[in-house]
């Protein structure tokens, strides 16, 4: 069963089957065979560890019953050209071509649910398997690579899939990024009104580790603005902290003694935006959560999963305004529109400021501004910067 990959549309020979370059082979030639403007290939990576740990003594009976019924569950997703290989006991590699990354995250939960709870039941909290999804280019990445060691050595030096558990793999990364910083227009008053730090690297979906140190990284860029020789007094800046950092003891503490060593402009100044607070939060749990920061900063900032809120468990919470991806819109410009006017009405009704980012067009532009959405970032407003700036009108 090692190193052998499946493809749900070809079948392929039991020679084939032991040695992987032929599948890689012919999973590039489809990649390269889409048009050059609209190449998709991601890389999923199915981690079998926690479910690992979990069986303890019991894997070594169990890991071929658990191979197979993950590979039968991986095969029934399976595109014509996409290939998945075992890429240790407890991995499996999965390439994907031509599927959009969003879909292929939302395949990624189904099958470790699925998966899981064939193997375990239902977990409470999640799943005991774990699917990273992340985009690759599986012309270069696959360029001479004839073996699974070969495979496992260029996905490793691409960085593109730290460790579960953060640590080095994950430090050594976030000391390579370079933060980028944003403009966020206010729109009423066409004031420049602060910068957000646009990270250029996202954790894979469920790697809570990496995603605290993520933001410890994000605390640590804010803390340098605020302390260095560009900083301005006049302009907001605003970073990212998750949920599930704040939420768990193990990693809020961490985050909790870098704001504490933040300077004392930083409650002027620092902007915190949380992402993926549950819509379900109790009232209660989401004021005890933003307390913890609420010293820290001028604002806090709540990112929404989609653009009609149920808005009551935030009421008293300390959060005073509401960001929405652009992303998270219909495409469509009437739904959009409506969207849009509909975040902009509760939020004013609720006593809270809106944001729209990531905005890529001028037509989401507009439409923000015909909405009455309070502030707007996004490359089609402005590019993001390699420091933050002042504070400034732009003209009409």
């Amino acid at each position: 069963m090692l190193d052998h990959p499946l493809n749900a549309a070809a079948d392929l020979e039991r020679s084939d089957r032991c040695d992987p370059a032929p599948g890689l082979a012919a999973c590039r030639r489809a990649f390269l065979a889409q048009p050059a403007s609209r190449r998709l290939g991601s890389l999923q990576i199915v981690d079998l560890s926690r479910l690992r740990q979990r069986l303890g003594n019991r894997w070594p009976d169990l890991r071929h019953r658990v191979g197979d019924l993950v590979d039968a569950t991986v095969a029934r997703s399976l595109g014509a050209d996409d290939l998945c290989l075992e890429a240790g006991e407890d991995c499996r590699y999965i390439l994907r071509i031509g599927t959009e990354r969003r879909e292929l995250e939302r395949h990624g939960e189904l099958l470790a649910a699925d998966a899981t709870a064939r193997l375990c039941g239902t977990i409470p909290g999640g799943a005991a398997i774990r699917v990273s999804t992340v985009a690759y280019d599986l012309d270069a990445g696959l360029d001479g690579v004839t073996s699974m060691a070969a495979l496992r050595a260029r996905v490793a030096a691409l960085g593109l899939v730290p460790d579960h558990g953060g640590g080095p793999a994950v430090a050594a990364l976030l000391q390579r990024l370079q933060p980028r910083f944003r403009p966020i227009l206010h729109l009423r008053k066409r004031l420049v009104s602060a910068y957000q730090l646009a990270v250029p690297w996202a954790p894979p979906g469920g790697d809570v580790a990496a995603q605290a140190e993520l933001d410890l990284w994000s605390i640590g860029q804010a803390e340098q603005v605020l302390l260095g020789p560009r900083a301005s007094r006049e302009a907001g800046l605003v970073v990212n902290v998750s949920y599930p950092t704040l939420a768990t003891m193990r990693w809020r503490e961490p985050v909790m003694r870098h704001c504490r060593r933040l300077p004392r402009q930083s409650a002027e100044r620092l902007i915190i935006e949380v992402l993926d607070l549950p819509a379900g939060l109790p009232q209660p749990r989401v004021r005890e959560l933003m307390a913890y920061i609420r010293p820290f900063c001028l604002l806090i900032v709540a990112r929404l999963p989609q653009p009609a809120p149920d808005l009551a468990h935030l009421a008293g919470s300390g959060i005073g305004a509401l960001s929405l991806a652009a992303g998270s819109l219909p495409p469509e410009d009437r739904a959009m529109t409506m969207a849009l006017s509909a975040l902009a009405g509760c939020t004013r009704a609720a006593g809270l400021r809106s944001c729209l980012v990531d905005a890529s067009s001028t037509r989401l532009c507009r439409a923000a501004l015909a909405a009455g959405i309070d502030h707007l970032g996004g490359d089609a407003l402005m590019p993001a910067l390699a420091h933050p700036g002042r504070a400034f009108l732009i003209a009409r």
